[in-house]
C-alpha cells in the first residue's frame, strides 16, 4: 500500500472518527497495511464504525479484510469447476495439481474476482490464440551441420 492509498483509508476512518491524518501516519499505516487493498481497507473501516464507535487502528482493518476475503472465498465456492485436464492426473500428481488449482482459484475469488467468469478466465485467451502465440514461442530449427561447418 502506498502513503496516498493509506491516506485514503485514514481519510475514510476521519469521517467516523475526526482524525486528521498527516503524512507521517500515512507513511506508518502503508507500512502497516503492507500489500492490502486499498478498497478492502475502505470497506474493512465502514464495516469496523457499522458495529463499534472503538478507534479503529491497522490491526482491526487486518482482521476485517481476512473476514472479507474468507467470505469471498466461501460465496464462490459453489461457482467452483475444476478444470478437465486434471482428471487425467492420478495419484500424487493429481492431489497436488487440485491443490495448486483450488489455492489459485481461492486467491482470484478472495481477490474480488466474479465467480462466475472463473471459467472464462481459465480459457482466456481463446485457443486459437494460444496455438498462434505457441507457434511463436518454438525455437528456430537447429542449423543444419553442413551450414555450421561451412561458417567456421
Amino acid at each position: 500500500m502506498t502513503p496516498r492509498e493509506a491516506n485514503a483509508v485514514l481519510a475514510t476512518a476521519g469521517q467516523f472518527d475526526g482524525r486528521k491524518p498527516d503524512h507521517e501516519t500515512a507513511i506508518t499505516w502503508a507500512d502497516e497495511l503492507g500489500s492490502t487493498n486499498v478498497h478492502d481497507c475502505i470497506e474493512a473501516v465502514k464495516a469496523h464504525y457499522r458495529d463499534t464507535d472503538r478507534w479503529i487502528m491497522p490491526f482491526h482493518i487486518i482482521g476485517r479484510i481476512k473476514a472479507i476475503r474468507q467470505d469471498r472465498i466461501e460465496r464462490g465456492k459453489p461457482f467452483l469447476t475444476p478444470p478437465p485436464e486434471l482428471d487425467a492426473l492420478e495419484g500424487d500428481a493429481h492431489t497436488i495439481g487440485y491443490a495448486r488449482w483450488e489455492a489459485g482459484e481461492h486467491r482470484k475469488l478472495a481477490d474480488g474476482a466474479d465467480p462466475r467468469r472463473l471459467d472464462e478466465m481459465r480459457t482466456l485467451p481463446p485457443p486459437e490464440v494460444r496455438a498462434a502465440l505457441d507457434a511463436l514461442r518454438k525455437p528456430p530449427p537447429a542449423p543444419d551441420a553442413d551450414t555450421t561447418e561451412e561458417s567456421a
